[in-house]
């Protein structure tokens, strides 16, 4: 959320609307989703119902945000852990943010 106030500030600064802009809002370190399966599960104490399988065909191998570009425009940097971000999705989703 602090991101996101921010570039709404720098596109105040920028005067002439519409404006846009992509900024990847990540932490710059992937993880696995079984990480954050067992994230969510710690955080929220819920069992998720998750069957391991073989990879599909077309998907990745791995990808993760390059966050450079948000220090660069708006001087942000994450500051939350994997667990931090599960429980507040989980807090917000159920409406007690």
């Amino acid at each position: 959320a602090r991101a996101h106030v921010l570039a709404l500030q720098k596109i105040g600064q920028r005067g002439a609307l519409p404006y846009y802009d992509v900024i990847n809002l990540g932490t710059g370190k992937g993880n696995t989703v079984l990480e954050v399966i067992k994230s969510f599960e710690k955080v929220v104490g819920i069992n998720v119902n998750y069957a391991i399988s073989s990879r599909r065909k077309g998907d990745v191998e791995a990808i993760f945000a390059n966050n450079d570009k948000a220090w660069r425009e708006l001087k942000w940097k994450p500051e939350l852990s994997l667990e931090d971000m599960m429980l507040s999705a989980w807090q917000w989703g159920r409406g007690r943010y």
